[in-house]
């Protein structure tokens, strides 16, 4: 009945009452030992995972909107879908997007619900509306894939905005662009399209929260 308890298995158990042995007895509980470690090593992943999600979700209560800023940020871990085509239709995106959320699936204890796009720079530099080149999710800390992606740390031109981006995301491109131009910044860095609230959080598109920022550095004049 004790090994049970261990939740070690039936064929296991019978398996060793037709071998017994010290040595076969210590190396049936080790084998156990080792995984309820792997357990306890996922649990306090997962609970640090709620942690910072529970953080997050405080920390967005007072965020500035609706005006650009200068802002310090650190690195981040994202996951990112396969390439968005840059013409892609509805259909397409769905498609990815789908692909995207099944393939995360095989990483995370915890889905945080913080997802985003990564935009394209250069027609963002030349002043029109970037289009979509990944979906992505963010992580708490860096994992082993082919579809991780270090968003570097570095001074980032930030503004949120409320609504969803299709609808509302074009003026607030302008603005951010408009911010660079007045003030002698240039783009180093794709646009990140952050989700923050979304709809894991209300029924009111009207009140999702959106976070568009890209790295910059200031424009050196050489006299």
């Amino acid at each position: 009945m004790a090994l049970r308890k261990l939740d070690i298995s039936l064929p296991e158990i019978g398996e060793y009452l037709n071998n017994k042995s010290t040595s076969n007895y210590k190396n049936l509980l080790a084998k156990h030992a080792n995984i309820l470690d792997q357990l306890l090593l996922n649990l306090q992943k997962m609970r640090s995972e709620l942690n910072d999600r529970i953080n997050f979700l405080e920390n967005t209560e007072s965020l500035p909107v609706e005006s650009v800023h200068l802002t310090a940020e650190a690195e981040e871990y994202l996951f990112l879908s396969d390439p968005v085509p840059q013409n892609a239709d509805l259909k397409i995106r769905t498609k990815i997007s789908a692909q995207h959320l099944s393939t995360l699936a095989d990483y995370v204890t915890f889905n945080n619900h913080v997802s985003g796009y990564i935009l394209d720079k250069t027609a963002f530099i030349a002043g029109k509306r970037p289009h979509t080149k990944y979906f992505y999710q963010s992580f708490s800390q860096p994992f082993d894939s082919p579809y991780f992606f270090l968003k570097s740390a570095g001074s980032y031109a930030t503004i949120y905005f409320e609504g969803i981006y299709c609808s509302y995301g074009k003026p607030h491109v302008t603005m951010l662009y408009q911010y660079l131009q007045d003030n002698n910044l240039q783009a180093v860095s794709d646009l990140y399209m952050t989700s923050i609230r979304n709809h894991w959080v209300t029924n009111d598109n009207g009140s999702y929260l959106n976070k568009l920022s890209v790295k910059v550095k200031k424009i050196t004049v050489e006299f």
